[in-house]
């Protein structure tokens, strides 16, 4: 026998140390796993109660929000046509303040014309 190594038995150890070591890592993965869905089914058997109360809650509480969605489309509309509603009656009493503040300017101005001419006649008599 010799006392030298091959590169071929050095080869094989390392690809046998690679093996060990991914199954040891494989098995470590395994445990954890088997932990993780036995605390996991612990949880599901402590809710299970809980759980079944949701699932028969949800259709209901599903429709509810459609409900809800719905009603809230509906009120939107009616906020929209109000609001619109709103905005001609306000565009409608802005147009009719201006026709008022125009016919009043007017008058103040013929007034005003009418005292001029009245002023006019009393003083162009003294003169």
């Amino acid at each position: 026998m010799d006392g030298a190594i091959q590169i071929k038995d050095l080869l094989l150890f390392v690809i046998f140390c690679l093996v060990v070591t991914a199954g040891v890592f494989l098995i470590i993965m395994l445990y954890n796993f088997t932990q993780f869905i036995k605390k996991a089914n612990k949880i599901l058997e402590a809710n299970s109660e809980n759980l079944h109360n949701t699932l028969v809650l949800l259709p209901e509480a599903t429709k509810n929000v459609n409900d809800v969605a719905i009603s809230i489309k509906h009120n939107m509309e009616k906020v929209e046509e109000t609001i619109g509603g709103v905005e001609s009656a306000v565009a409608e009493t802005v147009a009719t303040v201006s026709e008022g503040a125009e016919n009043l300017l007017n008058y103040v101005k013929i007034i005003s014309d009418i005292v001029n001419i009245v002023l006019g006649v009393f003083t162009s008599k003294k003169n």
